[in-house]
């Protein structure tokens, strides 16, 4: 049977597939009913959900941020749609396809990886380049750097989403600078460059878009800025010399300050 996307969603249809939950919560009503509330999605967007008469050992059976196999009821509620369940369980495996349940970037992951690589290796200064090398010879972090979203929903919230991301934003400075000569290119590009890199630690996307207990309690911002540290110290020993101490500064001043 032809999977129902959820963008395809009309009151009245039903839904019986593996899509994803997230953000789950136990809650009661009025009456002291237990129900579940949350995100059933699929790479096509996704819609509130609510499942009456819970308990809470349902409630605990189901994965927070994880795949699901569902009978569900589509409905208007208050002019928006949502998904009412009656019967949730574990998918059965090779029952999907894992391609149309998280949302992908449609550029080439390959290509756009490279075009970064290229751009950031311009730069003149070589400290920069030493630093800047020393974070693209990281080959977990470029992987991560490749896969993660730029966030959970905000942006760029699909599998390739925090490199496509990266890359609109080096091309706009490679092409904005040359109409300000002042500016210093290496310091844009490379604070470009790392301004949102540890969102590949900050966010999880195995599968439902969510936080990590570090990005919450910490975040990308104050992560980058602290991954700066070590990997001037790691481009400092490839070099034979320390980098700059300002030079450090001004970067973490970047990325600290760039919201």
């Amino acid at each position: 049977m032809r999977r129902l996307f959820i963008s395809d969603c009309s009151a009245g249809d039903v839904l019986e597939d593996v899509y994803v939950i997230s953000g789950k919560q136990l809650a009661a009503t009025q009456n002291n009913k237990l129900y579940i509330k949350g995100m059933l999605s699929d790479r096509s967007g996704g819609l509130t959900l609510r499942m009456w008469s819970a308990t809470r050992h349902i409630f605990e059976a189901i994965p927070d941020g994880g795949l699901v196999h569902v009978r569900a009821r589509v409905e208007n509620y208050q002019n928006n749609l949502q998904v009412v369940i009656d019967e949730i369980g574990p998918p059965r495996e090779g029952a999907f396809d894992l391609g149309d349940l998280i949302p992908h970037t449609d550029k080439d992951i390959g290509v756009m990886f490279k075009r970064v690589g290229a751009l950031v290796r311009t730069v003149r200064n070589r400290h920069l380049r030493a630093l800047v090398e020393a974070y693209l010879a990281d080959e977990r972090l470029m992987a991560d750097f490749s896969k993660a979203p730029a966030a959970q929903s905000f942006h760029h919230a699909f599998i390739g989403g925090l490199l496509e991301h990266t890359l609109n934003a080096c091309e706009i400075a490679d092409a904005i600078c040359r109409f300000y000569p002042l500016l210093n290119r290496d310091l844009v590009v490379v604070g470009l460059f790392l301004h949102d890199i540890a969102k590949t630690w900050e966010l999880r996307y195995e599968c439902a878009f969510g936080y990590t207990d570090g990005g919450q309690l910490v975040g990308h911002i104050v992560k980058s800025a602290l991954w700066l540290e070590d990997k001037a110290r790691e481009a400092g020993r490839g070099l034979g010399e320390e980098i700059p101490r300002p030079l450090i500064d001004v970067l973490q001043h970047i990325l600290l300050s760039h919201h």
